[in-house]
């Protein structure tokens, strides 16, 4: 019998092959030596098109990013509801990339198909354009516990947020 989903999902997107893209997969790769109840972590690489399969009986989603702002400096952290007007783009959002539609194509999609839980999050980074054989910069490096620590704080309030509402 397959277990059920837990009520969190975690995913993330990137490509470690292109400098600070690599955000996403790291993130989520040190996120798995932390013990996170209520939560399904999930690298989706180069491949957002998985996560239309993962999004059924889900409670919340939070997306984990690298992100291009065009004028923003890099390295700035990003902690903001995804439907929030002000959320900037991804780093790869504009274009279609070799892995097909982006997140956001995919999220819009969930969307349309309703298939979204009430809560989606986003902790991004920003960066600077990156392509395939770059190097991560010091920004990822210097910046990868904060984000780290972001997302745990996010799930936190994430956690607290369904039990309050699973009380009232």
């Amino acid at each position: 019998m397959k277990q059920a989903p837990n009520p969190i999902l975690l995913i993330s997107c990137g490509n470690t092959m292109a400098g600070d893209d690599a955000l996403g997969p790291l993130t989520t790769k040190r996120l798995r030596d932390h013990t996170l109840p209520q939560v399904d972590i999930i690298d989706l690489d180069m491949n957002p098109a998985g996560l239309l399969n993962l999004l059924p009986r889900q409670q919340a989603l939070c997306i984990i990013d690298a992100a291009y702002v065009q004028g923003a400096c890099a390295g700035q952290i990003i902690d903001i509801d995804w439907f929030d007007i002000n959320r900037p783009d991804l780093a790869h959002d504009d274009v279609l990339s070799s892995h097909g539609l982006g997140i956001s194509n995919q999220i819009d999609l969930a969307s349309t198909l309703d298939l979204l839980p009430p809560i989606v999050w986003l902790v991004a980074m920003t960066i600077d354009p990156s392509q395939v054989g770059d190097k991560q910069t010091k920004f990822l490096k210097n910046q990868l516990d904060i984000v780290i620590d972001t997302t745990l704080q996010r799930l936190d309030i994430i956690k607290q947020t369904e039990k309050e509402e699973s009380h009232a």
